[in-house]
């Protein structure tokens, strides 16, 4: 047997039977052929949950483990595979923590995917009860807040607005509109980009891919820049009419490009290797200190800020 070769047991008589490797009941243990003696061991969590991953395709590359899929494994093209730590992965924290946090003087513009919505994604579309039920709760968390809200020009942007202020306790309720936050802003050719999507599973694996690996880039601007166009253009002008808080109701297409490189590629959403891709009423708090500088913190409003699919 080649050294390195890791195999399951798939001996009915045995304590560690499985039917197939990838088998999530069961034993988790799984042997490897040990490189030095030759001989069967019981193999470590990153010989087993690696196989088959192969080299690393770019520096950053993560993917969830084969037998333990609720942890990451990292991987730089120079040293290879280990399990991913606090400073591979950015982890999201909590609006009401995150608002808790913020120090006398500083402002902060929660930019984040509206809530749960009916199948019909067009313009009209609406949020679900449960949609509303969700931003109500979520707005509970900043209670008492005077904020300022801003939709994009879908309905269902509107709504998630407009019951997140509900739960704020905000009276009267206004929104404003921003076309921007639409979900088209970092795409540059939507022909090219809806080619992709039907020969690629989807707008969630083309627009992941591209966030990270800079893919199917003939359909997106470069993410770097566009990023730093949004914060300049769109962000930063509006902060002074921004008393404290501001929630602004966006698209995933646009909050898990800007999550990204806000967060220099920190975050898991990865759906194109990891299937996470952003939650309902999560994205990214961009917070302003009194020094006029910029910092950025990735938010969940519900109890994750990924949903994994």
């Amino acid at each position: 047997m080649t050294a390195g070769t890791v195999k399951y047991v798939n001996n009915s008589l045995s304590k560690y039977f499985i039917s197939y490797y990838e088998q999530p009941e069961g034993p988790r243990v799984r042997f490897i052929c040990d490189a030095e003696t030759h001989l069967w061991r019981s193999a470590t969590d990153i010989e087993k949950d690696t196989v088959g991953f192969g080299r690393c395709e770019y520096d950053g590359q993560l993917k969830a483990g084969v037998i333990n899929k609720d942890r990451f494994y990292y991987c730089n093209t120079k040293t290879g595979w280990r399990e991913a730590t606090s400073d591979d992965i950015q982890e999201f924290e909590d609006i009401k923590d995150v608002y808790a946090k913020l120090g006398a003087g500083e402002k902060v513009i929660f930019v984040l995917r509206h809530a749960e919505r009916t199948d019909d994604t067009g313009k009209n579309g609406h949020l679900t009860n449960n949609g509303k039920t969700q931003s109500k709760t979520v707005g509970a968390k900043l209670k008492g807040e005077d904020i300022s809200f801003a939709n994009s020009t879908y309905t269902r942007s509107y709504e998630t607005c407009e019951s997140f202020a509900e739960g704020a306790g905000v009276s009267p309720f206004v929104s404003d509109t921003i076309p921007e936050l639409v979900g088209e802003w970092f795409v540059k050719d939507d022909a090219k980009l809806e080619n992709y999507k039907n020969s690629n599973d989807g707008g969630w694996t083309v627009t992941s891919a591209y966030a990270y690996k800079g893919s199917f880039a003939d359909a997106f601007y470069p993410l770097e820049s566009r990023n730093e166009e949004f914060i300049n253009d769109i962000v930063l002008p509006r902060f002074s009419s921004v008393k404290r808080v501001a929630v602004w109701i966006s698209h995933d297409m646009l909050v898990v490009p800007l999550a990204v490189a806000t967060t220099n590629k920190k975050v898991n959403l990865r759906y194109f290797e990891t299937k996470q891709w952003i939650n309902y009423l999560a994205g990214v708090a961009i917070i302003m200190g009194t020094d006029g500088k910029l910092r950025y913190v990735p938010v969940k409003g519900l109890d994750s800020g990924t949903m994994t699919m």
